[in-house]
């Protein structure tokens, strides 16, 4: 099985997103996503509404999260 490769940008916002950086992980994956084919769009977006719901139940705007 190959290893595969995966872009810089989309790594770093994993970094950010464990270390609880959620909005950094949002603005780095938002860079990827407006790059990004077709196929993945779907993808990135879903990375950066969760990270963007995780931010704002981090300060305690749980409308915002929802």
């Amino acid at each position: 099985m190959e290893n595969p490769t995966y872009a810089p940008q989309y790594l770093a916002g994993i970094c950010y997103f464990n270390e609880r950086e959620f909005f950094e992980s949002h603005e780095v994956w938002e860079d990827v996503w407006n790059d990004c084919d077709a196929g993945s769009r779907k993808f990135y977006q879903g990375l950066i509404q969760t990270a963007v719901a995780l931010h704002h139940f981090g300060n305690g705007n749980v409308r915002g999260a929802v």
